[in-house]
Protein backbone atom coordinates (compact mmCIF):
# COMPACT_ATOMS: atom_id res chain seq x y z
CA UNK A 1 0.00 0.00 0.00
CA UNK A 2 1.44 3.34 -0.98
CA UNK A 3 2.08 5.57 2.34
CA UNK A 4 1.00 8.77 3.45
CA UNK A 5 4.03 10.96 3.19
CA UNK A 6 5.01 13.85 5.84
CA UNK A 7 8.16 15.79 4.65
CA UNK A 8 9.21 18.31 6.67
CA UNK A 9 12.29 21.03 7.36
CA UNK A 10 13.92 23.00 9.63
CA UNK A 11 14.23 26.69 7.83
CA UNK A 12 17.60 26.96 8.38
CA UNK A 13 18.26 23.90 6.22
CA UNK A 14 17.74 26.14 3.39
CA UNK A 15 20.81 28.19 4.45
CA UNK A 16 22.77 28.62 1.23
CA UNK A 17 20.09 27.21 -0.97
CA UNK A 18 17.93 30.07 -1.54
CA UNK A 19 18.51 30.48 -5.27
CA UNK A 20 18.00 27.37 -6.34
CA UNK A 21 14.75 26.80 -3.86
CA UNK A 22 13.35 30.07 -5.29
CA UNK A 23 14.05 29.09 -9.12
CA UNK A 24 11.33 26.45 -8.21
CA UNK A 25 8.20 28.29 -7.44
CA UNK A 26 5.45 29.14 -10.62
CA UNK A 27 4.91 32.99 -11.41
CA UNK A 28 2.37 32.81 -8.95
CA UNK A 29 4.00 31.69 -5.95
CA UNK A 30 6.42 34.21 -6.63
CA UNK A 31 3.89 36.72 -6.84
CA UNK A 32 2.69 35.69 -3.27
CA UNK A 33 6.06 35.05 -1.80
CA UNK A 34 6.76 38.65 -3.12
CA UNK A 35 3.45 39.97 -1.18
CA UNK A 36 4.76 39.10 2.44
CA UNK A 37 5.99 41.90 4.15
CA UNK A 38 7.41 39.78 7.14
CA UNK A 39 10.84 38.59 6.22
CA UNK A 40 10.09 35.62 8.33
CA UNK A 41 6.74 34.61 6.80
CA UNK A 42 8.13 34.89 3.29
CA UNK A 43 10.81 32.37 4.01
CA UNK A 44 8.86 29.93 5.75
CA UNK A 45 6.55 30.31 2.26
CA UNK A 46 9.05 30.11 -0.21
CA UNK A 47 10.46 26.36 2.05
CA UNK A 48 7.04 25.05 2.33
CA UNK A 49 6.15 25.96 -1.34
CA UNK A 50 9.47 24.37 -2.70
CA UNK A 51 9.37 21.51 -0.19
CA UNK A 52 6.06 20.33 -1.47
CA UNK A 53 7.57 20.51 -5.28
CA UNK A 54 10.23 18.46 -4.41
CA UNK A 55 8.35 16.16 -1.89
CA UNK A 56 5.86 15.35 -4.81
CA UNK A 57 9.01 14.58 -6.93
CA UNK A 58 10.83 12.96 -4.96
CA UNK A 59 7.46 10.25 -4.62
CA UNK A 60 6.55 11.05 -8.25
CA UNK A 61 9.71 10.92 -9.97
CA UNK A 62 8.60 11.01 -13.75
CA UNK A 63 7.42 14.53 -13.24
CA UNK A 64 10.22 17.62 -12.28
CA UNK A 65 9.47 19.90 -9.10
CA UNK A 66 9.25 22.98 -11.63
CA UNK A 67 6.36 21.23 -13.71
CA UNK A 68 3.53 20.82 -11.35
CA UNK A 69 0.75 22.73 -12.07
CA UNK A 70 -1.72 23.69 -8.85
CA UNK A 71 -5.37 25.25 -8.94
CA UNK A 72 -7.53 26.50 -5.88
CA UNK A 73 -10.52 25.07 -4.30
CA UNK A 74 -13.59 26.94 -4.06
CA UNK A 75 -12.92 27.40 -0.53
CA UNK A 76 -9.21 28.43 -1.43
CA UNK A 77 -7.06 25.13 -0.88
CA UNK A 78 -4.30 24.70 -2.86
CA UNK A 79 -4.13 21.09 -5.03
CA UNK A 80 -2.44 19.71 -8.01
CA UNK A 81 -4.22 20.28 -11.45
CA UNK A 82 -1.57 18.29 -13.25
CA UNK A 83 -0.12 15.99 -14.19
CA UNK A 84 -2.99 13.20 -13.46
CA UNK A 85 -3.53 11.42 -11.56
CA UNK A 86 -3.53 14.15 -8.94
CA UNK A 87 -2.03 13.74 -5.60
CA UNK A 88 -3.16 15.14 -2.40
CA UNK A 89 -1.05 16.92 -0.14
CA UNK A 90 -1.48 19.58 2.69
CA UNK A 91 0.93 22.31 4.25
CA UNK A 92 1.73 24.00 7.02
CA UNK A 93 4.54 25.57 8.78
CA UNK A 94 5.36 27.15 12.37
CA UNK A 95 7.93 29.29 14.28
CA UNK A 96 11.34 27.08 12.46
CA UNK A 97 10.11 24.06 10.84
CA UNK A 98 7.86 23.73 7.39
CA UNK A 99 5.94 20.65 6.78
CA UNK A 100 3.77 18.84 3.67
CA UNK A 101 1.96 15.99 4.20
CA UNK A 102 1.02 14.07 0.26
CA UNK A 103 -0.58 11.08 -0.58
CA UNK A 104 -1.26 9.22 -4.21
CA UNK A 105 -4.83 9.37 -5.50
CA UNK A 106 -7.70 11.88 -4.46
CA UNK A 107 -8.13 11.01 -0.94
CA UNK A 108 -8.19 14.22 1.40
CA UNK A 109 -5.44 15.34 3.55
CA UNK A 110 -4.84 17.59 6.00
CA UNK A 111 -1.74 18.67 8.01
CA UNK A 112 -1.27 20.99 10.78
CA UNK A 113 2.31 21.73 12.69
CA UNK A 114 2.16 23.80 15.66
CA UNK A 115 5.55 24.66 17.85
CA UNK A 116 4.65 23.49 21.72
CA UNK A 117 7.04 26.25 23.38
CA UNK A 118 4.88 29.20 22.07
CA UNK A 119 2.46 30.07 24.82
CA UNK A 120 -0.80 28.66 25.91
CA UNK A 121 -3.97 28.63 24.88
CA UNK A 122 -5.66 31.15 26.92
CA UNK A 123 -9.38 29.72 29.03
CA UNK A 124 -10.89 32.96 27.00
CA UNK A 125 -9.56 31.01 23.62
CA UNK A 126 -10.56 27.82 24.57
CA UNK A 127 -14.03 28.65 25.45
CA UNK A 128 -14.18 29.56 22.11
CA UNK A 129 -13.04 26.57 20.03
CA UNK A 130 -13.40 23.85 21.84
CA UNK A 131 -16.84 22.29 22.77
CA UNK A 132 -18.28 21.51 26.29
CA UNK A 133 -17.10 17.98 26.32
CA UNK A 134 -13.81 18.75 24.58
CA UNK A 135 -13.04 21.30 27.47
CA UNK A 136 -14.20 18.18 30.24
CA UNK A 137 -11.70 16.09 28.49
CA UNK A 138 -8.62 18.43 29.26
CA UNK A 139 -9.74 19.45 32.73
CA UNK A 140 -9.13 16.28 33.58
CA UNK A 141 -5.39 17.33 32.67
CA UNK A 142 -4.19 18.32 36.36
CA UNK A 143 -0.67 19.98 35.62
CA UNK A 144 -0.46 22.74 33.50
CA UNK A 145 2.27 21.72 31.08
CA UNK A 146 0.57 18.43 30.12
CA UNK A 147 -2.77 20.90 30.05
CA UNK A 148 -1.19 23.33 27.50
CA UNK A 149 0.31 20.51 25.50
CA UNK A 150 -3.19 18.66 25.07
CA UNK A 151 -4.94 22.28 24.63
CA UNK A 152 -2.63 22.89 21.93
CA UNK A 153 -2.73 19.07 20.31
CA UNK A 154 -6.61 19.59 19.81
CA UNK A 155 -6.45 22.60 18.83
CA UNK A 156 -3.61 20.95 15.92
CA UNK A 157 -6.42 18.24 15.28
CA UNK A 158 -8.93 20.45 14.88
CA UNK A 159 -6.81 22.46 12.03
CA UNK A 160 -5.92 19.77 10.08
CA UNK A 161 -9.35 18.11 9.98
CA UNK A 162 -10.70 21.34 8.46
CA UNK A 163 -8.16 21.80 6.35
CA UNK A 164 -8.83 17.96 4.60
CA UNK A 165 -12.26 19.19 4.28
CA UNK A 166 -11.21 22.24 2.26
CA UNK A 167 -12.36 24.76 4.14
CA UNK A 168 -9.84 25.85 7.00
CA UNK A 169 -10.64 28.28 9.31
CA UNK A 170 -14.08 29.48 7.50
CA UNK A 171 -15.53 26.76 9.58
CA UNK A 172 -16.48 27.42 13.48
CA UNK A 173 -13.94 25.03 15.11
CA UNK A 174 -17.08 24.62 17.59
CA UNK A 175 -18.36 22.72 14.31
CA UNK A 176 -15.94 19.87 15.22
CA UNK A 177 -15.91 17.61 18.07
CA UNK A 178 -12.63 15.63 18.56
CA UNK A 179 -11.60 13.06 20.96
CA UNK A 180 -7.61 12.65 21.47
CA UNK A 181 -6.72 8.84 21.72
CA UNK A 182 -2.88 8.38 21.37
CA UNK A 183 -1.60 8.06 18.41
CA UNK A 184 -4.89 8.41 16.66
CA UNK A 185 -7.69 11.17 17.47
CA UNK A 186 -11.57 10.65 16.25
CA UNK A 187 -13.85 13.13 15.06
CA UNK A 188 -16.60 12.23 16.61
CA UNK A 189 -19.00 15.38 15.15
CA UNK A 190 -18.20 16.41 11.92
CA UNK A 191 -19.04 19.81 9.99
CA UNK A 192 -21.83 19.64 8.12
CA UNK A 193 -21.92 23.06 6.41
CA UNK A 194 -18.26 21.95 4.53
CA UNK A 195 -19.21 17.89 4.61
CA UNK A 196 -17.51 16.85 1.54
CA UNK A 197 -19.26 13.50 1.19
CA UNK A 198 -16.08 11.25 2.80
CA UNK A 199 -15.54 9.62 5.85
CA UNK A 200 -15.57 8.43 8.26
CA UNK A 201 -12.23 10.48 9.57
CA UNK A 202 -9.49 9.66 11.70
CA UNK A 203 -6.58 11.81 12.95
CA UNK A 204 -2.75 11.05 13.95
CA UNK A 205 -0.48 13.28 15.87
CA UNK A 206 2.99 13.14 17.20
CA UNK A 207 6.09 14.92 17.08
CA UNK A 208 7.97 15.83 14.79
CA UNK A 209 11.31 17.48 17.26
CA UNK A 210 10.34 17.86 20.80
CA UNK A 211 8.97 21.10 20.87
CA UNK A 212 7.77 20.67 16.46
CA UNK A 213 3.91 18.59 16.77
CA UNK A 214 2.03 17.47 13.89
CA UNK A 215 -1.74 16.37 12.95
CA UNK A 216 -2.29 14.78 10.23
CA UNK A 217 -6.29 14.45 9.33
CA UNK A 218 -7.18 11.34 6.50
CA UNK A 219 -10.26 9.52 6.24
CA UNK A 220 -10.54 5.76 7.72
CA UNK A 221 -9.49 4.09 4.56
CA UNK A 222 -6.63 6.02 3.98
CA UNK A 223 -5.35 5.73 7.43
CA UNK A 224 -4.42 2.13 6.99
CA UNK A 225 -1.61 3.65 5.16
CA UNK A 226 1.62 3.79 6.40
CA UNK A 227 2.79 7.02 7.37
CA UNK A 228 6.47 7.75 6.20
CA UNK A 229 8.09 10.99 8.01
CA UNK A 230 10.88 12.32 6.11
CA UNK A 231 13.05 14.84 7.78
CA UNK A 232 14.30 17.35 4.56
CA UNK A 233 17.93 18.75 6.15
CA UNK A 234 19.80 20.45 4.22
CA UNK A 235 21.53 17.46 2.49
CA UNK A 236 18.62 16.13 1.36
CA UNK A 237 17.63 19.37 0.01
CA UNK A 238 20.78 19.72 -1.33
CA UNK A 239 20.51 16.17 -3.21
CA UNK A 240 16.49 17.06 -4.49
CA UNK A 241 18.23 19.93 -6.06
CA UNK A 242 21.36 18.39 -7.57
CA UNK A 243 18.89 15.28 -9.24
CA UNK A 244 16.45 17.75 -10.95
CA UNK A 245 19.58 19.34 -12.68
CA UNK A 246 20.92 16.01 -13.39
CA UNK A 247 17.74 14.32 -15.03
CA UNK A 248 17.28 18.12 -16.84
CA UNK A 249 15.01 17.60 -19.67
CA UNK A 250 14.17 13.83 -19.36
CA UNK A 251 11.09 14.73 -16.89
CA UNK A 252 7.78 15.90 -17.90
CA UNK A 253 7.53 19.77 -18.18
Amino acid sequence: MTPTWLFWAPTAAAEGLWPELLRLLDAEERRRLNSYGHAGAARAYGLGHALCRLALSACFPATAATAWRYARAPMGKPQVRSPAPAPSFSLSHTHGVVACALQAGPGPVGLDVENYARAPLSDRLCDQIFTARERRALSRQAAPRPQADARLALWSAKEAYLKALGCGLHEAMQGVEIVLQQPIAKVSRRSRRFDVGAGPWSLRWGRLQPSVGYALARTSPDAARPLQQVACTHAWLAQQIASMAAAGPSSKA
